[in-house]
């Protein structure tokens, strides 16, 4: 009875391989999903990709650049120590002359920072705009050299 087992084993591992090797590695190396099948679908992966998963990313980068550009120009220790005098100044004729210079320093660098965060909130909104009008631009340009 175990030959018997043994013996179909043996006769179904044969029957799906081609006899030969060349086909049988072509046959091994065989897709799983055909490319025709695939082909029709092809567009809308890759555009689901571009204006979801890939813009998702991008809007987390582009986070990620603004929230260093926070960090980099350290807004909030120029609002907690606005008041204070520049450099720590506290000797007795210079305390209030140092308050002063420290506020007009810190309001310079304020609007500098501001002028700064928003060029640089304006670039990734470009950015981000560029990256969804992009495929409708080439589509259109496709589009204008076929039919022109």
């Amino acid at each position: 009875m175990a030959s018997l087992v043994f013996e179909e084993n043996q006769r179904r591992q044969r029957t799906w391989l081609p006899s030969d090797s060349i086909s049988a590695t072509i046959y091994l190396m065989r897709p799983a999903v055909s490319f025709t099948s695939y082909l029709p679908r092809l567009p809308f992966d890759f555009f689901y990709w571009w204006f979801f998963e890939a813009t998702v990313n991008l809007i987390k980068v582009l986070t990620w650049i603004f929230k260093a550009f926070l960090q980099l120009l350290s807004l909030d220790s120029i609002f907690k120590t606005f008041f204070k005098p520049w450099k720590n100044e506290y000797r007795e004729g210079l305390t209030r002359f140092s308050i002063f210079f420290g506020v007009g320093f810190k309001s310079a660098f304020l609007v500098f920072d501001v002028f700064l965060l928003a060029a640089v909130l304006f670039i990734e909104a470009a950015a981000l705009v560029a990256w969804l009008a992009l495929p409708l631009i080439v589509i259109w340009g496709v589009y204008a050299q076929i039919f022109s």
